[in-house]
């Protein structure tokens, strides 16, 4: 006997061996041999029709001719089975593959007939089927309609339908419409990415327009310009008898500081340091304060700022010359000749400034050390400016003692004027360099550094707490109590003198100001107590938030450096080396990577030709001319040295972890787009996943990828903050800190898929089977069903597993992609793309597999990964006849890209690392 059961949404034919009361003991076509129910079984049969192989394709092929519109006609509005409906459609007792057949047309017409159950069904009524059948032609004009779009994009034409929605699409798609699966459709087929592809459509007119909206979509939706609100009344303050200074770039309008001296006698003086004093109105948690604390900092960009502060407030403190405005003063009593500081006291009150000098005033070849030390060399203002030389030499010369070796401030420093509209791609831009050792410069310098260890100490004295910079052990982050900062030589320091433009400054203003006016009483008044939550809350989203900041900024200069060499016609230049093939440019502030670079110590200086200029991807293709000349010798710290000190820090947690990749994979992308990347992976103690999380990002960790055992907890961790991805996957591998949470994405899906496109397999209307129903499984579900296959398969060795994975696939689905599973050894028809999730390989075993899975011209994919690019379903699949095979190392790489685009907002070549990460494994067997 025979019979005919269903398993997994799919139908199959089996040969009974034995039989219970609930029971059958079944053996399939392939052999394999197992128990199915009773109920499960729908029709049984003596005679074979013909090979128990064959039978299910014949029906097929019959059920393909079988009008479901016709045999709705007559079908009966009552509930009926699959026999007797076959009786009456075929006019005569009809055959086992006769009713199999009308088994099959019903089972895949859900719009025509309704399953009531096991063998049985029902005729839709004619209003549900009306209504079905009207959305049936709905997708199919949708379909048809996304077809076209795809082909005008392809093409380089924007349809005017989705002129509106292709401005989302840099930042904020909408990925259920139309309109983006189109676009998506049309990235795939034309190997461009987003911005590429944006631009050759004209939504946006050039590289410059693109590079800012991806950041102003973003961030100010709703747009850029800082509200002003209302200032309440300014207090009266005491008028300080002295004669103020302010001394900034000539672009400066947000003037923050400005100094005074008085001598007293012999060579004792009074140095005044003036500090605008907006926190006498911007109090803890008013409208002011709240706004300031949004934006955190003012950002900067070459003819244009983004200011923290509304005009008219920055206006009401900003020390203009001519003008009354309220301040904090520190006031430095000390002897010149000796450099003893005899007393300090700090005020709040207000000053005159006389006048705002600008560095422009200043003749850099006149304003020397030596000029300085000459009384008989006349320079203007000198009576402000040599006194305050002489002192900062003395407070410098006790820094380096304390950090055991001299600042050196060599290179220089580049301004960026912009001559034209800051959003004019043609606008003519001018560079300027800066020395860093001109004394008028570090004069300013080290009297900022002296008013904010001071200040720093005080509210340490006092016990009051701020937010500190501490840097210990080559480390630089935030600390709510004063540490030493090692670097600087100083015991302590906060940034205290920049309160218009950074927000870390004003609310220390805040704390300074009761400190000031309340002394020993001050932690009980001030605005944030000790341990104060908000205060913590502050420290980690300022530094989140400043990093996209800088990021920013540091991504636009860039750009426009790399204008300025267009625009100057540069094609040679002269470069220092960094690191590996990273140089720096001698004549503009670009770093660069260099094909051909042979082996240099850091500091040889070189020629190269820069062959190529993208301002999309911000970089060159350039290449190593010659040597010019050796490192020149120096013990101390250079400019690189102390930028390392602000090194971006990333790492990856998991137990255990001492086999990742995941450091060298980073390491190649930081070095291909100039990254100052720290990339650490950590073994983590499974009961300290969540406290070590937090440590790593209280401590100015900037990005966390997450691998067993962690994806699930990491989930929880950031349940309230989860993208798509992660949702679907249910499970999470890369952590970030914004916006005063923790969020959390998966990108091993799409690590998938961007790799299997980067070898140039499309997976639009491609027919995929997923083998395994696991975590890696379920993590690939979204990204494979968003990039538009037309069947997706799950077979596990558990087949319960897969129907769930299945069931879960389905409600993800928002198109007529086709979802079944089955079991290892029963999957039907042949494929297009076959992933293999399940860690077969790992174990050193093979699939038992049906051999003829592939189809003409298939990928065999395994996420598993080899230095050598072998694995054992690979070789298993080669034998079964795929004809294109990858592990994964590539969807690691992909994966971790990813990863690295979400933090530092940079785009490294997918190809080139996957190279040079395989080069590196090898090199290691």
């Amino acid at each position: 006997m025979n019979v005919i059961f269903e398993e997994g949404g799919q139908f199959r034919v089996a040969r009974v061996l034995s039989e219970t009361e609930a029971n059958y003991q079944i053996e399939l076509s392939t052999g394999k041999r197992s128990k199915v129910k009773r109920n499960n079984v729908i029709f049984e049969f003596a005679k074979e029709p013909c090979p128990i192989a064959d039978i299910l394709p014949k029906a097929q092929e019959l059920a393909d001719e079988i009008d479901a519109a016709f045999l709705w006609e007559f079908a009966s509005q009552e509930d009926f089975k699959v026999e007797d409906l076959a009786l009456d459609y075929y006019g005569h007792e009809p055959e086992i593959i006769e009713k199999l057949a009308l088994l099959l047309q019903l089972h895949a017409s859900p719009i025509y007939f309704h399953r009531r159950g096991k063998g049985q069904y029902r005729a839709a009524p004619p209003e549900i089927l009306e209504a079905a059948l009207a959305a049936v032609e709905k997708k199919r004009l949708q379909e048809e309609q996304q077809t076209k779009w795809t082909e005008s994009l392809v093409n380089f034409e924007l349809p005017e339908e989705m002129a509106a929605d292709a401005k989302t699409f840099l930042t904020e798609p909408n990925k259920n419409t139309l309109q983006w699966k189109a676009f998506e459709n049309a990235l795939s087929r034309s190997g461009l990415n987003i911005k590429e592809m944006l631009l050759k459509l004209g939504v946006y007119k050039n590289e410059l327009a693109i590079t800012l909206a991806g950041f102003l979509e973003k961030h100010f939706p709703k747009g850029y310009e800082t509200p002003e609100l209302p200032l309440p009344k300014l207090p009266e303050l005491p008028l300080a008898e002295i004669e103020a200074y302010s001394i900034d770039n000539d672009f400066t309008t947000e003037i923050d500081d400005a100094f005074s001296v008085k001598h007293l006698e012999d060579e004792t003086y009074q140095f005044g340091v003036h500090i605008a004093a907006p926190a006498l109105v911007v109090t803890k948690d008013s409208e002011l304060d709240l706004a300031a604390r949004k934006r955190m900092s003012t950002i900067y960009l070459p003819g244009q700022k983004i200011t923290m502060q509304g005009e008219n407030l920055i206006e009401a403190f900003s020390l203009n010359a001519g003008e009354v405005k309220p301040c904090i003063s520190l006031y430095i009593v000390a002897n010149l000749e000796s450099g003893e500081i005899i007393s300090n006291e700090s005020k709040v009150e207000s000053i005159k400034v006389k006048e705002n000098l600008r560095l422009s005033m200043f003749d850099d070849e006149l304003l020397t050390a030596t000029n300085l030390a000459d009384e008989s060399v006349a320079i203007p203002y000198d009576f402000l400016i040599r006194p305050l030389w002489r002192l900062t030499r003395h407070l410098s010369a006790k820094r380096d003692e304390v950090r055991g070796y001299p600042e050196t401030n060599k290179g220089h420093e580049f301004s960026f004027i912009l001559h034209g509209d800051w959003q004019d791609q043609d606008a003519e831009i001018e560079l300027v360099q800066r020395r860093r050792d001109l004394p008028i410069d570090m004069l300013i310098g080290e009297m900022m550094i002296y008013t904010n260890v001071l200040w720093a100490g005080t509210l340490s004295h006092l016990k009051v707490p701020g937010i500190f910079r501490t840097q210990q052990f080559g480390r630089a982050k935030q600390s709510s109590h004063a540490i030493p900062h090692q670097t600087m030589g100083v015991p302590q320091y906060a940034w205290m003198t920049s309160p218009l433009r950074r927000y870390v400054d004003l609310l220390n203003q805040q704390q300074l100001i009761s400190a000031i006016q309340h002394g020993v009483s001050a932690p009980l008044v001030a605005p944030y107590k000790n341990k104060d939550v908000d205060l913590l809350v502050v420290m980690t989203s300022f530094d989140a938030l400043n990093q996209q900041w800088r990021n920013f900024q540091d991504t636009v200069e860039r750009f426009w450096a790399l204008r300025w060499l267009q625009q100057q016609g540069i094609e040679e230049a002269e470069a220092t080396v960094i690191r590996d093939s990273l140089v720096r440019l001698n004549i503009a502030p670009l770093t660069l990577l260099v094909d051909g670079l042979p082996e240099y110590e850091r500091g040889t200086v070189i020629k190269i030709k820069i062959e190529a200029i993208n301002l999309l991807k911000l970089n060159t293709e350039s290449q190593f001319l010659e040597f010019i000349a050796e490192p020149t010798v120096n013990g101390n710290k250079d400019e690189d040295d102390e930028a390392s000190n602000e090194t971006v820090r990333c790492a990856v947690f998991g137990y255990p972890i001492a086999q990742s990749v995941s450091p060298t994979l980073h390491s190649i992308a930081a070095k291909q787009t100039g990254l100052n990347l720290q990339y650490d992976k950590v073994e983590v103690k499974p009961d300290d996943f969540r406290n070590t999380v937090k440590q790593f990002f209280d401590n100015g960790g900037r990005g966390l990828n997450i691998t067993i055992p962690f994806k699930l907890e990491a989930f929880e961790l950031a349940k309230e903050n989860l993208t798509e991805r992660a949702k679907s996957a249910q499970a999470v591998n890369t952590l970030w800190f914004e916006n005063d949470a923790i969020h959390g994405d998966n990108t091993d899906g799409i690590g998938l898929v961007n790799d299997i496109k980067n070898h140039g397999h499309d997976i639009v209307h491609k027919r995929i089977l997923l083998i395994g129903a696991g975590g890696a499984a379920r993590g690939a579900l979204l990204p494979l069903l968003d990039a538009g296959c037309s069947a997706l398969h799950i077979a596990n060795r558990t087949v319960s597993k897969a129907d769930d994975l299945a069931e879960q696939a389905r409600k993800l689905c928002t198109d007529s992609t086709k979802i079944t599973s089955s079991g290892l050894e029963d999957i039907p028809g042949q494929w297009d793309i076959v992933i293999n999730s399940s860690a077969s390989s790992l174990e050193q075993v093979t699939l038992p597999i049906p051999e003829n899975l592939f189809s003409a011209d298939a990928l065999a994919y395994d996420m598993v990964y080899k230095a050598n690019g072998s694995t054992p379903f690979l070789e298993q699949s080669q034998a079964f006849g795929a004809s294109h095979l990858l592990d994964g190392l590539g969807m690691l790489v992909g994966q971790g890209l990813e990863s690295f685009k979400i933090w530092h907002g940079l785009e490294a070549d997918a190809t080139k690392v996957l190279a040079e990460l395989r080069l590196a494994m090898q090199a290691e067997q």
